[in-house]
């Protein structure tokens, strides 16, 4: 064997021996690994709560909130109508002027009565004679001189008789055109001499006590307000009043998807006139609610919007929340419990059911 041959087989033999001693030989690593196991220390082995996903919570308690919302209206008469002819005639007099208050039941404007009065008189004459006329057929049945025929008759004629005359009174009542309530008169579209028919426009009429104010609310400050809150009215010039929510609308405008709110507000003087513009301050109703930085707000499958809380063990848990006040810098939620751990920093990386290493930061 020559001498170079000699040598590679010598170098062949100390590979493999060495190769084969990593599978005979535990390695450094592994002894320690398994001395430490022996000895019943576990400082190196990985804990499970070093494994978990680490997050930033605050604790946030629910406050009592009280939304204070400011829109713009303008007043209107609480009632606005147009006053019209229900009998057909000539006007004789005016009885009361444009802009001038009256009471309910007071006299307006008068219609020609000649006619229809004259056909009430006959009314009342032809009941006259068909009452004689009853009487004397019920007194001839009481004898047995005429027949229940002729006594049913002349009540059938008496009763038509009644009626053609309550109807000539009620024609005649209406040539005399009276307010519907108390009010102040408007426009008038007639004047003596003129020849109206039924329907056609006497006067306009409207009722400015109480006066209202008609705003409009998006749907996150409608729930927070019930009929009957109160609200401050502050007009052009200064001055304040205070309203009462008097109408609140159950469905939302199909365009603009605000809800319309009335307000009343006293006006016995009618000192105040409908048409002017008014900034109207309602103050919801106090609820709790939490106050959460909008970056902290996350979506679930459905896009619901909502926060993700940690509970007492630990787990993450996502709730629905209802936004009822935004503001530059914070919002207002409702749906959370009264205290919540909320997870500020790692909410997007968790998963509802997760658990969690929460970190303890204050607001």
């Amino acid at each position: 064997m020559s001498k170079s041959v000699f040598i590679a087989l010598i170098i062949a033999l100390l590979s493999i021996a060495w190769i084969g001693s990593g599978f005979i030989l535990p390695s450094d690593e592994e002894a320690s690994t398994e001395k430490a196991a022996q000895n019943g220390s576990t400082n190196d082995v990985p804990s499970t709560e070093k494994s978990m996903m680490q997050v930033r919570v605050i604790k946030s308690t629910a406050q009592d909130y009280k939304q204070h919302m400011t829109v713009n209206g303008r007043t209107h008469a609480s009632k606005n109508i147009t006053i019209r002819a229900e009998a057909e005639g000539q006007i004789t007099s005016i009885r009361a002027d444009e802009g001038s208050t009256v009471t309910k039941g007071a006299e307006i404007i008068k219609i020609d009565i000649r006619e229809r009065k004259e056909r009430v008189r006959e009314a009342q004459e032809l009941v006259k004679q068909r009452q004689i006329e009853y009487d004397a057929a019920r007194k001839l049945i009481e004898k047995g001189y005429t027949s229940d025929v002729r006594l049913a008759q002349t009540q059938s004629a008496l009763e038509a008789a009644k009626a053609n005359l309550t109807q000539a009174q009620i024609v005649l009542e209406k040539t005399t055109v009276i307010a519907p309530f108390d009010g102040i008169l408007g426009v008038r579209h007639v004047d003596v001499g003129d020849y109206v028919r039924v329907g056609d426009e006497i006067t306009d009429m409207v009722d400015l006590d109480p006066l209202q104010v008609t705003v409009f609310v998006n749907e996150n400050n409608i729930v927070q307000l019930k009929k009957g809150d109160k609200a401050e009215l502050t007009f052009a010039n200064g001055e304040k009043r205070e309203g009462i929510l008097s109408f609140i609308a159950p469905a939302a405008d199909e365009e603009s998807r605000t809800f319309q709110v009335d307000v009343d507000l006293a006006n016995d003087d009618n000192a105040i006139p409908a048409g002017l513009t008014t900034q109207v301050q309602i103050d919801g109703t106090s609820q709790k609610a939490h106050s959460i930085s909008p970056a902290i707000l996350t979506l679930d499958d459905t896009g619901a919007v909502g926060v993700k809380i940690v509970d007492e063990n630990n787990i993450v848990r996502y709730i629905p929340v209802h936004i009822i006040a935004d503001k530059s810098d914070k919002m207002w939620v409702t749906g959370l419990p009264d205290s919540a751990n909320i997870i500020t920093v790692g909410q997007d990386f968790v998963a509802d059911g997760q658990q969690v290493n929460p970190v303890m930061v204050e607001q």
